[in-house]
């Protein structure tokens, strides 16, 4: 789908739901407690300890905020939010090289060059490895600089150029890394058969419910008749008017399927008059399937109603699922980044035991 970024947040959201927000959870918790175990542990080394403090205190609240914005129900996670996380994560790391400022003996062994590289990994899960490349870049020009400038400060004096050094060849790898892990993963999945028959299986499925419900009304009508006719050895005029009435619900029963759109074919009731719905994509059409059947629906047969209003080319819809419960966080997290990923805008809505979903998207 055009405007879908090379993430494996976006590229594959079913298959990536589970581990991007653990990951973010995960490096948030770890980079906070590597900051205050060090810091504990060369306290001696802490010139300042209302900044160093404050740097522990910014960096807990990065993990907070880069938690919550990894989170699959705030999906997709921008460049923006990237570049916060980022940019948080080196301020407090210049705070605790400040706050160290004469009494710091070494750079390299400072919790600021640990926690760098916890979040260049998580974000080469929700970003483009350009976006991991640069952002390694910029963290490492301000290591750099950091090295320099703090070098005159530092008890165990050596040329500012190889300070600097051991300090990005801490960031270097580790952007490297997590740009390969990201591109290894993502071409993985890619490469998935299953996951490429998925959009074959829905079409097919479709097609085989248009089939089954015609071969039901031959099993009622038509079979019945070509027996009685055969048991009987003769056809009547009876059987005759049985035939026509037949053929015609037959008829009618195939131009309905011609006519009735995709969403009428999964049992929703449809209101859309200008006829949005057959111009939809295949991946936002198996995306409202999928959310359909990931529901726990008070019936199955007919799930909910369906609005589609819209101008020229931009359309909003709208699907009202009434449930028989309220869904859980795990089977709704799926759904929430399938819907933000394949169109522009998604929200959703639960009141009470019912669903909405309103969408907007783009017609050719």
């Amino acid at each position: 789908m055009p405007g879908r970024e090379a993430t494996l947040q976006q590229q594959h959201p079913i298959d990536s739901v589970g581990f991007t927000r653990l990951f973010a959870i995960g490096a948030a918790i770890l980079s906070s407690v590597i900051a205050m175990l060090t810091t504990a542990a060369e306290a001696e080394q802490v010139a300042n300890w209302p900044l160093e403090i404050g740097a522990i205190v910014l960096l807990c609240g990065t993990g907070v905020y880069f938690a919550r914005a990894a989170s699959p129900f705030r999906a997709p996670f921008h460049r923006q939010s990237a570049v916060i996380v980022m940019s948080l994560t080196v301020i407090a790391f210049v705070l605790d090289e400040t706050a160290q400022l004469g009494q710091n003996r070494v750079l390299h062994d400072d919790w600021g060059l640990v926690v760098i590289p916890f979040y260049l990994f998580v974000i080469a899960s929700l970003r483009p490895v350009r976006d991991v490349v640069v952002a390694g870049a910029i963290a490492s020009a301000v290591v750099v600089i950091v090295a320099v400038v703090a070098s005159p400060f530092i008890s165990t004096q050596t040329v500012p150029l190889a300070r600097a050094l051991v300090g990005v060849a801490s960031l270097v790898p580790a952007t490297l890394g997590a740009a390969v892990f990201a591109r290894v993963v993502m071409q993985k999945l890619t490469h998935d058969p299953v996951a490429d028959a998925r959009p074959v299986v829905e079409r097919s499925s479709v097609r085989l419910s248009v089939q089954q419900e015609n071969i039901a009304l031959l099993d009622a009508g038509v079979v019945p008749l070509i027996t009685d006719v055969l048991a009987a050895g003769s056809l009547t005029a009876a059987d005759s008017r049985r035939a026509r009435q037949l053929a015609k619900n037959l008829r009618a029963t195939m131009v309905a399927d011609l006519s009735r759109d995709w969403l009428q074919e999964a049992g929703l009731t449809v209101d859309d008059p200008q006829n949005y719905a057959d111009r939809m994509t295949p991946e936002q059409r198996t995306t409202l399937r999928g959310v359909i059947n990931a529901m726990p629906l008070k019936s199955r047969t007919h799930p909910g109603t369906v609005t589609i209003t819209g101008q020229d080319f931009n359309a909003v819809i709208e699907m009202r699922l009434p449930l028989n419960r309220r869904p859980s966080g795990p089977r709704l997290a799926p759904a929430v980044v399938m819907l933000r990923t394949v169109f522009p805008r998604a929200e959703y809505r639960l009141n009470g035991s019912d669903l909405t979903v309103v969408a907007d998207f783009h017609v050719d």
